[in-house]
């Protein structure tokens, strides 16, 4: 599993490859694969998603709150030259859950851990 890049007000922020597990299990607590399909259809819930976003960047460094995710999210969407913070956190959330389906974090040597499935 590689590193996740998030993006937030034009900075780039990274969570290790060692913690998207316990990204992904935040996640799950409140995303499932059938909730991104109804979102693909009816819109995210933008909330939710501010919530979980500024989760996965406090585990990337940076401490932002909820209110201030939703903000930019609601900003960027009236940005007609650039990606909209909504479609990047929709997105990295698919990805992550997509990522943890794929098996186990890698060693510091890239090999499995003993006893896991390889990423690959």
């Amino acid at each position: 599993m590689q590193n996740l890049r998030l993006a937030f007000k034009g900075q780039e922020y990274v969570i290790p490859a060692s913690k998207l597990f316990v990204v992904g299990e935040e996640i799950e607590r409140h995303v499932s694969f059938s909730d991104l399909q109804v979102w693909s259809s009816k819109g995210p819930p933008m909330f939710l998603l501010s919530r979980l976003y500024s989760q996965m960047l406090g585990h990337a460094g940076l401490s932002v709150k909820p209110a201030e995710v939703r903000e930019e999210m609601m900003a960027s969407l009236s940005d007609p030259d650039g990606d909209s913070l909504l479609a990047t956190v929709v997105r990295v959330v698919a990805d992550i859950s997509r990522l943890l389906m794929t098996g186990a974090p890698e060693s510091a040597v890239g090999e499995p851990q003993p006893g896991k499935p390889s990423a690959s």
